[in-house]
């Protein structure tokens, strides 16, 4: 009974936040983990997102308060710096190795946590595994200092964008996501009380998949959490709110409870935004006899936009052009108007 009026207090917050504000901590993240993709030079993202337990009352740390600044270097790299609960602070840096296109996915690699904390997350930090949220305190737990990813990500467009990815660190789990890491080929007192532990890996993934009016459902998990929320976009601000820790909801410890997560995140270029080359498409125009499919001489007509006519011999040509709509008509020495066929809202790109 507690758990479902939990879970009706959870949607209401989501429906209700998602007017307000967001979590989006930097362009570069689905909702908690990693995701392939840096800032274009010069660009600067800034962040506020906090988090509130659905049973404040008992959870030792109720409310979380976080500020997040990244900034898009050479774009080849994003710089970033948190600050967790407003007293701790950690850096993380991720470097392009491949760009999203075609048919591969983008791939990136970095380093979260660069802090003075061997133990760090959203609630805080200290040199004692039962820093910051209390699920994340297991006895084996690895340092969170340091923790080395590697990630990729790739956008299909209306279809969503997906991410996978493998790091050391705060992506080892012990309970049950143990079994997305290397913890599972080892029991627990093989990793007790030395450093075996420090040098266990995990699986990380996420979706975000395009709803409508510039929504987006969210989703990412590690081996220590499972996240959900939806986020809405408006030109340079981030705006929506995730319900995360949703594993919590199968515990029976009073002080393990699922959380609220809103926030706000604005995206801007302080020297402007550079001139970046267009890249060109390509289509291929053919002119041809309606009854015996011949290829004949003749001329394209670009009614929008208003360009200059192409001519087209023997029927076939293939041209370079800029992305976008175009409408043409196709014309030949020996065609009536009425045979001559008008393409309409013809995309490539």
């Amino acid at each position: 009974m507690v758990k479902g009026i939990k879970f009706i207090i959870t949607v209401a917050a989501i429906i209700i936040s998602v007017s307000l504000s967001a979590l989006c901590a930097v362009p570069s993240e689905v909702i908690s983990v990693p995701a392939a993709g840096v800032l274009n030079n010069g660009d600067i993202n800034v962040s506020l997102y906090n988090s509130m337990s659905l049973s404040p009352a008992s959870d030792p740390i109720p409310f979380s308060y976080n500020l997040g600044a990244t900034y898009g270097l050479l774009g080849i790299a994003n710089v970033s710096l948190h600050m967790y609960t407003y007293k701790d602070y950690a850096g993380q840096v991720q470097f392009s190795l491949m760009k999203d296109e075609d048919s591969k996915p983008a791939l990136d690699i970095g380093i979260k946590n660069i802090t003075y904390r061997r133990y760090i997350d959203e609630g805080g930090g200290s040199d004692s595994i039962s820093a910051g949220l209390i699920d994340n305190a297991y006895p084996n737990r690895s340092s969170d200092m340091l923790s080395a990813y590697i990630v990729a990500t790739k956008d299909f467009g209306r279809a969503g964008r997906y991410t996978l990815g493998i790091g050391r660190g705060e992506f080892v789990g012990y309970d049950y996501g143990r079994f997305l890491s290397s913890v599972v080929l080892f029991e627990d007192y093989a990793v007790a009380g030395n450093m075996a532990n420090e040098f266990m890996f995990g699986l990380f993934g996420g979706f975000e998949i395009p709803l409508v009016f510039n929504t987006s459902l969210k989703a990412d998990f590690d081996g220590r959490d499972v996240n959900a929320g939806l986020c809405y976009n408006f030109k340079q601000v981030a705006v929506n709110a995730a319900l995360t820790h949703i594993e919590l909801f199968r515990s029976d410890n009073a002080d393990l409870n699922p959380r609220v997560e809103l926030g706000l995140a604005y995206t801007f270029s302080p020297f402007g935004t550079p001139k970046v080359e267009e890249e060109m498409g390509h289509a291929v125009f053919n002119i041809m006899y309606e009854d015996n499919k011949q290829l004949t001489d003749g001329m394209i007509e670009f009614i929008i936009p208003p360009l200059e006519p192409l001519f087209v011999p023997d029927g076939n040509i293939r041209v370079e052009l800029p992305p976008g709509t175009y409408r043409v008509k196709a014309r030949a020495d020996m065609c009536e108007d009425i045979v001559c066929r008008q393409l309409s809202s013809y995309i490539w790109a």
